[in-house]
């Protein structure tokens, strides 16, 4: 079989070196953004951000958010009008730029909420991905896990969600019989709950954790106060009737039921 091409035939580049030339030309450009040389680097548009001025190009931040795009239409923006940016630092701002123009930037703890949030704003899923990829890459604690929690459902980020759920599993008894447990939002709890188990993690524990849980959670509401028809086992009942779906109590301890699940609800109704 001859290396040659015939005449009709179009030569494909492979992959590692049409990859090489890419990030050649990316880095080519960034050279060209980050120098912010007025007079060689065919600027269109510029941002100012805490008094300092960026510029950039049109083409580049627009192809890549639709946001951008619509800003820079002229219906919105007079042409050679400078975009003030107030909600993000110079350095914030910077970085979500580099980005647009290499697929890179520097993500930090103390910067990679503003960086989501700007990902987001801007329609960026890309950049959304790589503060993803980041958060995921974050150690975690008992301590900060729901909050990451939130932060994960806010800005939709499965990566980060589902390394919180890894948290769980490597955490189990250490989380389930923390003292903050009983202060954790309802939301969160419900995760916890849905959860699925690998074989070694007893739910009993959890169990146990989310009764209690429950019972700190009704007694903080005042209005029980002073009820005399209040009953704080039908109370707790109620609470927990949300999350029982979760539990399957057949495969429980049988002397765990007995003392502990069975004072809440009737035997039978257990292996429903």
């Amino acid at each position: 079989m001859s290396s040659y091409l015939d005449s009709d035939e179009v030569y494909i580049r492979n992959d590692d070196d049409l990859s090489e030339s890419l990030r050649a030309m990316q880095n080519e450009r960034l050279e060209i953004f980050t120098q912010q040389n007025l007079e060689e680097g065919l600027f269109d548009i510029a941002f100012e951000v805490e008094g300092k001025t960026l510029h950039a190009h049109k083409f580049i931040i627009a192809s890549i958010s639709e946001t951008m795009k619509c800003w820079l239409s002229d219906r919105w923006t007079a042409k050679d009008e400078v975009i003030k940016i107030e909600n993000y630092s110079y350095d914030e701002f910077y970085e979500f730029l580099t980005f647009l123009y290499s697929s890179q930037c520097k993500l930090t703890k103390e910067n990679i909420v503003k960086m989501t949030d700007m990902a987001e704003f801007y329609g960026v899923q890309c950049l959304k991905d790589f503060c993803d990829e980041f958060l995921t890459a974050m150690k975690k604690s008992v301590e900060t896990i729901e909050e990451l929690f939130v932060f994960a459902q806010t800005y939709s980020l499965p990566k980060l969600e589902s390394s919180l759920e890894s948290f769980f599993w490597s955490n189990y008894e250490k989380l389930c019989k923390s003292d903050a447990f009983i202060s954790f939002k309802k939301p969160f709890v419900e995760f916890l709950c849905a959860v699925d188990f690998i074989y070694r993690c007893k739910k009993e524990i959890l169990f146990e954790s989310v009764y209690k849980w429950a019972e700190h959670r009704i007694l903080k509401d005042k209005s029980v106060d002073g009820d005399e028809s209040f009953n704080l086992l039908e109370a707790v009942k109620a609470e927990l009737s949300t999350f029982l779906s979760h539990f399957y109590f057949p495969k429980m301890d049988f002397n765990f039921l007995m003392d502990f699940v069975g004072m809440l609800f009737y035997f039978p109704y257990l292996y429903i």
